[in-house]
């Protein structure tokens, strides 16, 4: 059976995608550090050389537009925003993976986030349909961190004093369930 973990940004980590891809053989969709490097280089002028360029800003190969007509980010809904979805290979010791690049920004042309969104996957991104699916299967990630919000802040999650595995897996069971009520 094939699992697909979707990691955060925490996990951007060449032997992560190694142990996964290759010794698991399973596919993953895990978000990139803004930090990462291109394999583009370019002259810094202030340091004097040449340097990596970073993925947030680096040209992409393809990339495709496409406009909603309501999307909700963080308790605001914006009304016919527009998505450029950009993909293209990086390679890593030896091995391409492929990279989305999402941007949102709203029917006046202002972006919606600060940086652009970063995912690297090991499966197959050839168009803008792939793209979106991978894009789909990183929101599903958002869903769950939302829950673990609710329970650290509303239900006390990182203050429980219960030590004892059962009851930590019933608690868990529980706070999954109010959590998921709201």
């Amino acid at each position: 059976m094939e699992l697909t973990p979707i990691l955060d940004r925490g996990h951007d980590d060449a032997a992560l995608f190694e142990l996964i891809d290759g010794e698991l053989k399973d596919k993953f969709v895990i978000r990139m550090k803004g930090s990462r490097n291109s394999t583009v280089q370019a002259f810094n002028e202030a340091k004097q050389k040449d340097m990596f360029v970073k993925m947030g800003i680096v040209a992409f190969a393809h990339r495709a537009e496409k406009t909603y007509e309501k999307v909700g980010f963080k308790k605001k809904v914006y009304v016919n925003p527009r998505a450029i979805f950009e993909w293209d290979t990086l390679c890593i010791h030896g091995k391409t993976y492929n990279i989305v690049r999402v941007r949102f920004f709203d029917h006046q042309g202002t972006p919606i986030f600060k940086e652009p969104l970063l995912i690297i996957t090991n499966y197959d991104v050839t168009d803008v349909i792939s793209a979106q699916f991978v894009y789909q299967l990183d929101l599903q990630r958002r869903k769950i961190e939302g829950v673990f919000k609710f329970l650290k802040d509303v239900l006390g999650w990182e203050t429980f004093r219960v030590h004892d595995f059962e009851s930590i897996k019933n608690l868990i069971a529980l706070c999954f369930f109010v959590g998921a009520s709201f």
